[in-house]
């Protein structure tokens, strides 16, 4: 698959609202991803989510490693907004579950 198409798309994905910041904690620039889940993480996120294991979370960064045209279009199809909504769709209001940012 052509490089720049791949970025193309990535960067495109990035600008999705709710996926330039990490999904877990929102922190900026995230700079890397679930793709299996289809969302943007922060180095420290990313972290954690290696940690899960990869049938869980399969973690890629962002720029650094390959891309396959399936990957691409998990992210594009899914996204963090859509991920939180199914995983926090039942969370009381008053519950907190990110660290202040």
């Amino acid at each position: 698959m052509n490089i720049q198409f791949i970025f193309t798309k990535l960067e495109h994905f990035l600008k999705i609202p709710g996926n330039s910041k990490c999904c877990d904690c929102r922190g900026s620039d995230p700079r890397w991803a679930s793709i299996n889940l289809g969302i943007t993480l922060c180095i420290e996120c990313s972290g954690v989510h290696r940690s899960l294991g990869v049938h869980y979370s399969k973690v890629r960064s962002l720029t650094l490693d390959a891309w396959e045209s399936e990957n691409i279009k998990v992210m594009m199809e899914l996204g963090n907004e859509v991920v939180n909504k199914i995983y926090e769709a039942n969370v009381p209001e008053n519950c907190s579950m990110r660290p202040p940012t």
